[in-house]
């Protein structure tokens, strides 16, 4: 089937909403860990990203670009193929010169290119906070008592209520982000900019695909919401979250309630990364993940 989609390497072409279908089919038998490997996550960030594909034997090679190293990276092959084995083959095509990095490898990956003459480098700010939505949704013991707290005081002060994203109320929740984006003048950082260009893709095609959302409401209006989709079999994975920032609390309560009320299918739930902001790392880590997504970049 991808011989006849994707074209085949050293060759790629823009990623198209069309190669939805095939890209979901592999992602499912595959079982990604990472965040990057949804379709979702691929295409609505495809302007910043420029996102191209192909293939190769059975799997599918995804190029993406990176702004802030400002190259191109390979993500790991979608299929069952051995990494090493198809580097191996794809540097016998393509040559040294012209390999680009590989980056979003997991600890074996990487340990079997080092063997092969590949420099290894640790991704930090990349990896992915996975965490469990029992975790989150109980918010158990004194170490998150914080949160409790803070959920306990959003209740009483503004009553919110709580509803599952659905078309009714898309035009809120874009109100929302335009709202927040002015807070922040997303216009003049170009990394919110395009996640808000981001966000806007995502509730365009949100009656088609398969992502869903949460949304708290005040008075009507909604103050937060949130975007997730199945990553794997056993993960959902959170795209986009936002929330009115003048309303203290809300953002625990979307996050708490979301768990409860469309995550209980799932075990754990992974967050993304925090791409080394301080605030959102310490934020990340106050919700105490039970593992990380480690991911590891490889260069000739």
């Amino acid at each position: 089937m991808t011989g006849d989609l994707f074209p085949s390497y050293p060759e790629f072409r823009e990623l198209r909403l069309e190669d939805k279908s095939c890209l979901d089919d592999a992602f499912k038998l595959y079982d990604p860990q990472i965040s990057e490997y949804t379709f979702t996550n691929l295409f609505v960030w495809r302007e910043t990203s420029h996102v191209l594909i192909s293939h190769l034997e059975n799997a599918i090679l995804v190029k993406r670009w990176n702004p802030a190293s400002n190259q191109f990276f390979l993500l790991p092959p979608i299929g069952t193929n051995s990494v090493v084995s198809l580097v191996k083959e794809m540097l016998l095509m393509t040559g040294e010169r012209d390999f680009p990095p590989l980056y979003g490898l997991d600890r074996l990956q990487a340990e079997s290119l080092k063997r092969e003459g590949f420099n290894i480098r640790e991704m930090r700010d990349y990896w992915d906070y996975l965490y469990a939505v029992r975790d989150l949704s109980d918010l158990p013991g004194s170490k998150y008592y914080a949160k409790r707290k803070n959920i306990k005081n959003c209740l009483a002060a503004y009553n919110p209520t709580y509803k599952p994203v659905t078309e009714d109320i898309v035009n809120q929740c874009l109100q929302l982000q335009t709202k927040w984006c002015d807070l922040r003048s997303c216009d003049t950082i170009p990394g919110l900019e395009a996640e808000h260009r981001a966000i806007k893709e995502t509730f365009l095609h949100f009656s088609d695909w398969t992502v869903f959302g949460g949304a708290v409401l005040v008075d009507g209006a909604v103050e937060a919401f949130t975007l997730g989709e199945r990553l794997n079999k056993d993960a959902a994975v959170i795209h986009f979250e936002k929330a009115n920032p003048n309303i203290p609390g809300v953002y625990q309560v979307i996050n708490q309630w979301f768990c409860t009320q469309a995550l209980q299918d799932f075990q754990y739930v992974n967050r993304e990364q925090d791409l080394g902001v301080p605030g959102l790392r310490r934020a990340k880590l106050s919700y105490h993940p039970t593992a990380f997504i480690e991911k590891y970049v490889a260069t000739l």
